[in-house]
Order: structure tokens, then sequence, then C-alpha cells
């Protein structure tokens, strides 16, 4: 029955509240890996049992999430996944955002942005 829930997106959520009640953990990591946007909800679930697949899936979509942004309210949504990170992750977040400052260095309002998280972080 998991399995044919896991399918469709109308039904995903449906799932997802599903193996929450269930406490499904590793049903949950596998549906972050393959659609990462949930990692936000889920990853409060998650840190516990699979701390290192989690904080993966969760720089995976930060990153996913940065490449594609393009105007400050988009960076603006990415500090607060930043901070979400953090929040789970603890020091971990400075690397993430180092390389965020790297990759995305032409882009001079997304570091603008990323410096409200530490102005020691961006340069």
């Amino acid at each position: 029955m998991l399995d044919d829930l896991e399918q469709p997106r109308g039904r995903r959520d449906t799932y997802i509240k599903i193996l929450i009640r269930a406490g499904r953990t590793e049903r949950m990591m596998l549906l972050c890996e393959a659609h990462p946007e949930h990692i936000v909800d889920l990853h409060p679930r998650l840190v516990k049992t699979h701390r290192d697949r989690a904080m993966s899936c969760f720089v995976t979509f930060i990153a996913g999430e940065a490449k594609h942004a393009s105007n400050r309210s988009n960076y603006r949504r990415i500090v607060r996944y930043v901070k979400l990170f953090r929040t789970a992750f603890g020091d971990a977040w400075i690397p993430l955002v180092d390389q965020l400052v790297k990759t995305f260095s032409t882009r001079p309002a997304m570091l603008d942005e990323l410096k409200s998280l530490s102005h020691k972080t961006v340069a």
C-alpha cells in the first residue's frame, strides 16, 4: 500500500502523513533523496536516525534552489533554508555557505543576502 501512495504527486501528502504516523524514517529518507524538497519538512524527524544522509539531502536541496534562484526574494528564501539547516546540523552550515559564496560569486544580491547569516563567512 505504501508503494502505491509513493508515486503520484497528488497522493504524496497522504503518503508522508502515513510515514510520519508510522515512524517510518527509512522510507522518509528515501522519499527525501528522491524528492529533496521534502527535506525541509521532514528533516526534524530524520536528524537523529539518518543525520548524514539528511544533511547531504538538505545540501543538495539548497544548492539546487540556489542554482535556480534569480531574484532577491529567492535569495531570502535560500537564507531561510540555510537557517533551518544551521538549526538542525550546527556548524555544518559554514562550509555550505562558503560553497554557495564561491559558486555564486557573480550574484551580488545573493551574496548580500548570505551576509545576513554571518559577516565572517561572506567576503
